[in-house]
């Protein structure tokens, strides 16, 4: 209408101005425009009457906390979204009834248009998070994987009063086995998925971060307070596409993200006790040993007296040498953010003494996550852990004489840690007074750990629609240092060069760079479905260690810096390491489905490794698998005792490379000594088939 007013004046107007030249004439003419006008906004009106605008705010129906990105639709199409509050103002025909709402990782709802503003209250969909797994390179439903996965949630491994994460997967998902070998706190435990795949190889699972291989049995710095998911990739055809990491499973764990909305602030605390476990060996207190020695021709050859006083004395040594352990667990995190940036910020503090005196773990980590959408389009984000941990630990898992885990069950009960002036008691025995030497001996490390990676994703659709790239790229850093002291007065430093005592140092710096780049495609004709992605993976590690032995220990300063120097026979032992590998790949992924039921999973990878010999550099791996929703069919609708049955079969090629050891392939040398000579000598042949 507005278009024909328009020409309707530019073709009348300058005609009257024309002909018509005068007063009269130009106000009949501002006349009929004004009439024209006037019908004009008419029918703008019964236009604009044709469409109505609906206003409300929806929010989480738990927390009440508002939602955003929010997707609003009508007949099927998207008309909006919610804003970083929750509102939204959409506009639909005037005849609309009602539009839904959709949200990831929630139920979608639909809501009449019985007015404004609306309140919508959306519920979490538990099935649809139950069923996302993260298998490192892609985020599947649980229905589409055609292999063995185990998925483990947060909730699991919450605030567990455990210093390791790997111990916190015991019992948690089937086929993975995890033993505990240790009851300190912070010590790794034995992880092993489907039994011992390997006879001379390692057995441990590969770690995957947030897409970064991260060092395996190393878990006392990080805080599983931050993770969001594990999964257990747990057969071959799920772990080919980890090519020649995957033969001993692979475990993938996702960090937690923030959500659009109001910015949550979260605080945790955690306080327990714990005790050593009661002995389960009946042990002879003071008057049975006795009689016992004394039957058995009184090897020590007491008198009378000397029994009446022993006699009096009953030691529990166990009381001695063990405590009441004390764990406080603090966490306090904040994460929110808008429909373009969302944040997860978290600080965490975790203190444990071990029920052992002189062990425990102290750690403190951070953690930050933010990811940005720039555009439709575009996505970018970062995620980077830091953590520091001071680790206490004592000898056992062992039968040494010196171990007070041992002294437990081997110290009489008649003797005493110390004598009435205070000192050391010796033993008749000749069994090392516990008390002793944990009081003259330190074990500890003290660690830093930095995983931080930062990515990149595209859509693509101006060369075709459903084309995407991403790129990925991180490090995995830890710095430790480890110090042992066996001052002059404990079993270890009476034994060392010189009987002076011992002082042990060693550091270890351990890098390890990630690099994936994958170009993806999806593609739905009808009820079939397509994806293929193809990938780049780069992954270099190098290692560096220095350390030394030294003796010595003559005069007060029970550390490194009392040690002798320079003077025989307390020289110094010193050794020092470096090795460096790295594996360059190229794989795809593919899938297909049919009505969301029947699915066709492959993967193809060759890698190429450092630690292979030259003949073999590269290997190639692959997996096929296919998947059958039987549950979903017109059959069995009838079968109300079964939820969900599916039958899968699958078969791939995976290997071990973390098995073989950095320049396994190579000739390599070393110092000799011939005739009083010093030079080089072969300490390996070379192996260009391994």
């Amino acid at each position: 209408m507005i278009k024909y007013l328009n020409r309707l004046t530019n073709r009348y107007y300058p005609v009257y101005l024309n002909k018509f030249a005068t007063t009269q004439n130009l106000l009949q003419m501002r006349k009929l425009t004004l009439v024209l006008t006037f019908f004009a906004l008419l029918f703008s009106i019964g236009a604009f009457a044709q469409t109505k605008t609906v206003t409300g705010k929806i929010t989480d129906a738990k927390d009440g906390s508002p939602l955003a990105g929010v997707v609003i639709n009508y007949n099927n199409k998207s008309i909006g979204t919610t804003n970083a509050d929750g509102s939204f103002s959409v506009t639909v025909p005037g005849d609309a009834k009602s539009i839904t709402f959709s949200y990831i990782g929630y139920q979608m709802a639909q809501s009449a248009i019985t007015g404004s503003p609306l309140s919508i209250k959306l519920s979490v969909s538990d099935k649809s998070l139950e069923e996302v797994v993260v298998t490192g390179y892609q985020t599947l439903q649980k229905r589409q994987i055609t292999g063995a996965v185990a998925t483990v949630k947060a909730e699991a491994i919450k605030n567990v009063p455990i210093g390791s994460f790997d111990q916190m997967l015991q019992g948690q998902a089937a086929g993975a086995l995890i033993q505990a070998n240790s009851g300190q706190p912070g010590a790794a435990a034995n992880v092993t998925i489907r039994g011992v795949g390997s006879v001379n190889g390692t057995t441990q699972p590969l770690y995957i971060l947030d897409g970064i291989q991260i060092t395996a049995g190393n878990f006392a710095t990080l805080n599983p307070n931050d993770f969001e998911s594990v999964s257990v990739l747990k057969d071959a055809s799920t772990t080919a596409q980890y090519g020649s990491r995957g033969a001993n499973g692979v475990i993938v764990i996702t960090s937690k993200k923030g959500k659009a909305g109001k910015t949550r602030f979260e605080y945790n605390a955690q306080y327990g006790q714990s005790r050593f476990p009661t002995n389960k060996l009946e042990l002879m207190e003071t008057p049975e040993k006795l009689d016992y020695e004394i039957a058995r021709g009184n090897p020590y050859g007491w008198t009378s007296t000397d029994l009446d006083s022993l006699r009096r004395i009953n030691t529990n040594w166990q009381d001695l040498v063990t405590q009441t352990g004390i764990t406080n667990n603090h966490q306090l995190s904040a994460s929110g953010g808008n429909e373009k940036t969302t944040f997860y910020l978290s600080g965490g503090l975790f203190l444990q003494s071990g029920t052992v005196r002189n062990t425990g773990l102290n750690r403190y980590n951070g953690r930050f996550n933010i990811d940005h959408n720039a555009s439709n389009n575009l996505r970018f984000g970062i995620n980077t852990l830091i953590g520091w941990s001071n680790y206490q630990n004592t000898t056992e898992a062992n039968t040494g004489i010196a171990s007070p885990l041992n002294a437990i069950r081997w110290s009489n009960p008649y003797e005493v840690p110390f004598t009435s002036t205070g000192a050391y008691q010796q033993f008749v025995s000749g069994q090392p007074n516990p008390v002793q030497d944990m009081n003259e001996t330190n074990r500890g490390r003290k660690e830093f750990k930095l995983v931080s990676n930062a990515y990149i994703e595209a859509k693509l659709p101006f060369i075709a629609k459903g084309l995407s790239f991403r790129t990925n790229w991180g490090i995995d850093l830890e710095n430790w240092d480890e110090s042992l002291l066996f001052t002059r007065f404990s079993v270890v430093g009476q034994a060392a060069v010189g009987n002076q005592g011992r002082f042990d140092k060693d550091t270890r710096i351990l890098s390890r760079y990630t690099g994936t780049t994958s170009l993806n495609y999806a593609k739905s004709i009808g009820d079939h479905n397509f994806t293929v992605g193809l990938y780049n993976e780069w992954v270099n590690r190098t290692l560096q260690t220095f350390g030394f032995s030294s003796y010595g220990l003559t005069g007060n300063l029970q550390n490194g810096a009392g040690i002798t120097q320079g003077s025989a026979p307390f020289i110094p032992a010193v050794r020092e390491n470096r090795t460096e590998n790295a594996i360059l790949s190229y794989y795809s992924l593919a899938s297909y489905n049919f009505k969301n039921r029947y699915f066709l999973n492959g993967s193809y990878r060759r890698d190429g490794s450092s630690r292979f010999g030259a003949n073999n550099r590269f290997a190639d791996f692959y997996s096929v698998g296919a998947g059958w929703v039987i549950s979903d069919e017109n059959f069995f609708k009838n079968v109300t005792f079964v939820d969900n049955l599916k039958f899968t079969i699958s078969y791939g090629k995976v290997g071990n490379q973390e098995g073989i050891g950095d320049f396994a392939s190579r000739e390599l040398f070393g110092p000799r000594t011939y005739l009083g000579t010093n030079g080089p000598g072969i300490n390996q042949l070379p192996n260009q088939d391994l």
